[in-house]
């Protein structure tokens, strides 16, 4: 009996009810229930799929199977007030930053969508002290797997002022509107280095700060702690080259930090992963792969992917058209980087005739509705917020036919 009058069949239909998530969250009412859940309710195994974004006028999302190369979906999003890019996926669900100026303003919507389901809700806008400041700053998206919650990260900065008192946050299926959650944890404030990006990894997201010797980390638990702990040691400024550049990457679902080196006649990459929890205040990293290929990360050469940098047992890479994977034959340990040349064995994923490639995320299918808020109307139709607009789905079949929706986009504008 998992309670007084109430049987352990008819909880565990209860269960089988409802979605990953929500049994995520039952886990933490006590210890018999986790133990039910976990027993008789197992999470199957869903394999991950690699979702590559191409800006097209608007953002093209392509799905393929990491395993054979297939393409299985294809979404294109047209942006409603002037550009839209994707913030990030998580578990199925993605989320989508549509921004643009009007006059002396600006103005920006988020929206979480379930693009097999068609479901889309957009979020309240952010707060801002202005109007012409409210669509400054970085987004990030990310889950939760002890709480079972979904929420969205922004960090009010620009280039021009790079460092901010608190951060916003919007729990979504539990908030109305934004939250502010201060880094007073950290001595100088947080800031942002917007060239090293933002990732979200095992229930925290992830930056670096303005000088980038320091990495802040942002707890999406209950607690939603600010921290930071020191860069990996080739990214400290008193031993990096001018030539060198970084950005925060997902590696085999930890932390990463992919830290690029142009040579005269190849680039060079390091990659380091980050050892230890998330609440760890002194986090140790240790370098993984070495990766020496010629040519340059620009004009023509190979770049590696953000914020996704590995799928399954592959590192992706790309040029500017084209997304390759590459087999890696078994991880070193003991301490020993293992050294790869991303051309050799590569297998080609995806080819976009016309513009880049941009970033690349894991994504996994699913039918699991969107979570929603007080007040977004609840009738299943995940009704807009006031103030906020819809980024809408479309999903042209052929490569002709994005075009000719392209056409048609220039042509209206």
């Amino acid at each position: 009996m998992v309670d007084e009058g109430f049987s352990e069949d008819a909880f565990v239909q209860i269960l089988l009810l409802l979605p990953t998530s929500a049994r995520r969250r039952c886990r933490l009412v006590c210890r018999r229930w986790r133990d039910v859940i976990d027993e008789c309710t197992p999470e199957r195994q869903v394999r991950t799929k690699i979702l590559a974004v191409v800006n097209d006028c608007g953002e093209a999302a392509y799905v393929y199977d990491g395993h054979d190369g297939r393409r299985l979906h294809m979404w294109m999003y047209w942006p409603e007030h002037g550009d839209v890019h994707m913030v990030g996926t998580c578990n199925g669900l993605i989320c989508l930053h549509d921004s643009g100026m009007l006059g002396d303003g600006s103005l920006s919507t988020i929206t979480v969508a379930n693009p097999m389901t068609g479901e889309k809700l957009a979020l309240p806008p952010v707060p801002a002290a202005s109007p012409q400041s409210r669509s400054s700053g970085t987004y990030a998206f990310g889950y939760h797997p002890t709480t079972g919650r979904y929420k969205v990260v922004h960090l009010p900065c620009h280039r021009a002022r790079p460092t901010f008192d608190a951060v916003q946050v919007f729990t979504l299926g539990d908030d109305s509107s934004w939250r502010e959650v201060a880094a007073a944890a950290l001595a100088t404030g947080a800031s942002y280095n917007p060239s090293c990006g933002i990732v979200t990894v095992d229930g925290s997201a992830y930056w670096f700060t303005a000088s980038a010797d320091r990495v802040v980390a942002l707890d999406l638990g209950e607690d939603e702690r600010v921290t930071s702990f020191d860069a990996p040691p080739p990214v400290r400024p008193v031993q990096t080259p001018e030539e060198a550049s970084w950005q925060v990457t997902a590696v085999h679902a930890r932390l990463g930090v992919a830290v690029s080196y142009r040579e005269p006649t190849m680039t060079r990459v390091e990659v380091w992963v980050a050892e230890g929890g998330a609440g760890e205040r002194r986090r140790r990293w240790s370098q993984m792969y070495s990766l020496v290929e010629r040519g340059f990360a620009d004009g023509g050469g190979w770049i590696i992917t953000a914020p996704h940098l590995t799928y399954g047992e592959h590192i992706l890479t790309r040029n500017r058209t084209e997304l390759y994977r590459r087999k890696v034959d078994g991880r070193t340990s003991g301490g020993e980087v293992t050294q790869l040349r991303p051309s050799e064995g590569a297998q080609l994923v995806m080819s976009y005739e016309i513009y880049g490639i941009g970033s690349t995320f894991a994504y996994v299918e699913t039918r699991e509705p969107v979570p929603r808020f007080a007040g977004d109307g609840g009738d299943g139709a995940s009704k807009p917020a006031q103030g906020a607009s819809v980024v809408n789905p479309r999903l042209p079949e052929t490569y002709s036919e994005l075009l000719s929706c392209k056409r048609r986009k220039i042509d209206s504008d």
